[in-house]
């Protein structure tokens, strides 16, 4: 452990948290598409990120599989690194079977905590400053950050699409 003194030297670790992907509620519709033939048919779903994030740490969230309610009935929790993706696809299942494709619009909320240490050489012996994770907000938000007290949080926006094989 880091005595205070330290702490204020190093700044206390800048950890990411990440929300399990959702379905924004407005556009989770009924409308499924179903398909009349039997053919090889994956069970999958993909992301497509309209707003995403760059980053220098994984932006690890889950998905609930399948995201929206129907009968399949099989449940996967899958994890996917969203760090500076466009799209995101993962294969649960190879079978044969007609295909349902449903999708809605998703949201993943990241919010950032901790801080770094500032040197400053102003002085013979320089000077350590802790400063929060907060103060990296862009003054000019481009990247649409929004401070939460001490924290950073961003919205990643997308659109999620699903294929149940039955």
């Amino acid at each position: 452990l880091l005595d205070s003194n330290e702490a204020t030297k190093r700044g206390h670790p800048i950890k990411l948290n990440v929300s399990a992907l959702l379905c924004v509620p407005e556009t989770k519709g009924d409308d499924v598409q179903k398909m009349n033939f039997r053919y090889d048919c994956e069970t999958e779903f993909s992301l497509y990120i309209d707003k995403g994030l760059q980053s220098v740490f994984n932006i690890n969230t889950t998905v609930s599989f399948p995201l929206i309610e129907n009968s399949y009935s099989k449940r996967n929790v899958v994890t996917v690194n969203l760090n500076n993706k466009e799209q995101v696809h993962k294969t649960i299942q190879k079978e044969k079977g007609r295909s349902e494709i449903r999708g809605c619009d998703f949201i993943v909320t990241v919010t950032m905590d901790g801080s770094f240490a500032y040197h400053s050489r102003r002085r013979r012996r320089g000077n350590y400053y802790n400063v929060s994770v907060k103060h990296l907000k862009d003054r000019d938000d481009k990247v649409k950050l929004l401070k939460r007290g001490e924290k950073l949080q961003y919205n990643i926006t997308g659109s999620y699409v699903e294929t149940i094989c039955s």
